[in-house]
């Protein structure tokens, strides 16, 4: 079985970090390379960035956290139009 079904069954076609359904990522947890499932989370890609260190992780719903022209910006989300 690959990585990938074995980690589809797993988690159910979600997120394992935070249930979200769609297009899934597999992640390998570092120093290892590959392996087998479990050495992997299946992630989605609002998780990548933050597993690899590229985004940081903020607990305050009021804040969008991201990157622009290679500088970290927090977009506060009350002036977001949704």
């Amino acid at each position: 079985m690959s990585i990938r079904v074995a980690l589809q069954e797993r988690s159910g076609l979600k997120c394992e970090l935070c249930v979200a359904v769609g297009a899934l990522l597999v992640f390998v947890a570092p120093p290892d390379a590959g392996g087998d499932a479990g050495k992997c989370v299946q992630i989605c890609s609002s998780r990548e960035g933050q597993l690899a260190g590229t985004e940081s992780v903020n607990a305050n719903p009021e804040h969008l956290e991201g990157k622009a022209s290679g500088q970290k910006i927090v977009i506060f989300t009350k002036f977001v139009k949704k």
